[in-house]
């Protein structure tokens, strides 16, 4: 079959009628000549119809012409087999052009013509063409480096690919997906637009405990299917998932090993079954979390299987996730509890912990010995009816002191939760450590619980924001 294509060249407006051949001197006018074109193939001329092989839809073609008795002016080109009439040719002055040839099935035949014009407007009567017979080839799929499934998840789990087509990205149709059985008809696989590059599945499209495989797939308009991608890519590899159990959601994003884990679990038993989640550690050693989801999409998706979120974390907490995550999951109505460190090299810039009901930090506190109190904010002066009086705290690290805390400018809506005192060589005046954000739905405390824990103060506090948010 033939078909018409877009080259990129231009039509030409029309071309211009020039003088002939000159005359000799007392002679004779002689008749232009028109001229020869050439393509730069020069296939087996025994083959039949001189067809090339097969070959791909992306095709750079060259040419050239020669005038006996002038110069070339440009060429007039077609891919339409049955187009005799060179003034619906296309115009162009170039010598070479890429073409994209239409894939419309896998034994597609194209013929290209090409016609030389001289100085004097005339056309080579016999144009250089060749036949392409087009072989499809079938488009990728591929998934985004770094983006695997973590090794387990809750039923949520998102996927990130890039799908390509040598014939033009264009020509591909749709991509499929399904879980678990790659081996049922194409029929049965989820069908996706061309144009999708990730994919999060949900417990509402068939995500359930247990262990999973992801499998992708792309098709093209010439009905061609890629190659099959897998996640886990390895074979024998599966990605464990588990349901969501009660309506608390426990972040670990902590690295230390220490009392925290207890200290939470303690508190948050009392509250019946909850969930715990460990986004921190590295046991294969890549130095990436193993647990930790690779787009804040996922990490979203996740929070939003619960109502409240505890999220604790030392130094080297997921601050940049959370300024997303954690700001859209409290904008749909979830309630969350951060007890967090800010890095000892922290800058203000970009509105970091504006989700946080934060402005800005102040000053870096190098150390604050144990001992030293936390100030609460009186109830008469907090305004929250949702509390009641907050217990005061005061420092009981295992090491000591807490070090490189940073004090908090707290944004005009927010309320202040605790302070520090007046009065210390180490920091001035009284800096902000608790913000209460503006959606009552949200308390930060740049301190960690467990170690402002002195005679269950700390436990207490984190009982009565379970209780207040909750």
């Amino acid at each position: 079959m033939t078909r018409r294509v877009a080259g990129l060249a231009t039509v030409a407006a029309g071309l211009a009628l020039l003088a002939g051949c000159e005359a000799e001197r007392g002679g004779t006018l002689l008749a232009n000549r028109p001229p020869e074109t050439f393509l730069s193939l020069y296939p087996d001329t025994s083959a039949p119809d001189t067809a090339l092989a097969s070959t791909v839809s992306q095709q750079h073609l060259f040419w050239w012409g020669d005038d006996p008795d002038g110069s070339v002016e440009g060429f007039i080109f077609s891919w339409e087999d049955d187009d005799p009439d060179p003034s619906a040719w296309q115009f162009t002055t170039r010598y070479d052009s890429v073409f994209a040839l239409a894939i419309s099935g896998t034994d597609t035949i194209y013929t290209f013509r090409i016609s030389a014009v001289d100085d004097a407007g005339d056309v080579d009567p016999t144009p250089a063409f060749q036949h392409f017979p087009v072989h499809n080839t079938p488009p990728v799929v591929e998934f985004v480096v770094g983006s695997d499934v973590p090794e387990t998840t809750f039923t949520v789990a998102s996927f990130f690919w890039n799908g390509t087509d040598y014939d033009g990205d264009d020509t591909i149709e749709s991509f499929f997906w399904t879980l678990d059985d790659s081996t049922q008809p194409l029929t049965q696989w989820r069908p996706l637009p061309p144009t999708t590059t990730s994919l999060t599945v949900t417990a509402d499209s068939g995500l359930t405990a247990g262990d999973h495989v992801f499998y992708l797939l792309a098709r093209d308009v010439a009905g061609a299917v890629s190659p099959l991608a897998r996640m886990p890519s390895d074979d024998s590899d599966v990605w464990h998932v588990r349901e969501p159990v009660g309506g608390i959601l426990l972040v670990d994003d902590y690295a230390t090993s220490d009392a925290a884990p207890s200290f939470y679990h303690e508190v948050l038993v009392e509250y019946g079954p909850y969930s715990a989640w460990d986004i921190r550690s590295d046991h294969n050693g890549d130095r990436r979390a193993d647990l930790f989801p690779f787009s804040t999409v996922t990490l979203t998706a996740t929070l939003d299987l619960f109502d409240m979120v505890i999220w604790y974390g030392d130094s080297g907490w997921h601050l940049e996730e959370a300024q997303v995550s954690v700001a859209d999951y409290v904008q749909s109505g979830g309630t969350v509890i951060m007890s967090v460190t800010l890095p000892e090299t922290f800058s203000n810039q970009g509105d970091p912990l504006g989700f946080a009901g934060v402005d800005s930090v102040c000053q870096v506190i190098s150390i604050i010995l144990n001992g030293t109190p936390l100030e609460a904010t009186p109830a008469d002066s907090l305004g929250l009816p949702q509390l009641p009086p907050l217990p005061p705290l005061e420092i009981q690290s295992s090491t000591g002191a807490l070090f490189f805390v940073w004090g908090l400018e707290p944004l005009p809506s927010a309320r202040v939760l605790y302070r520090l005192p007046e009065g210390s060589t180490f920091w001035t005046g009284r800096p902000v450590l608790g913000v209460w954000h503006s959606s009552n739905r949200l308390a930060f405390l740049e301190f960690p619980l467990h170690q402002v824990n002195k005679d269950n103060r700390a436990a207490e506090l984190l009982a009565l924001l379970v209780e207040g948010l909750g």
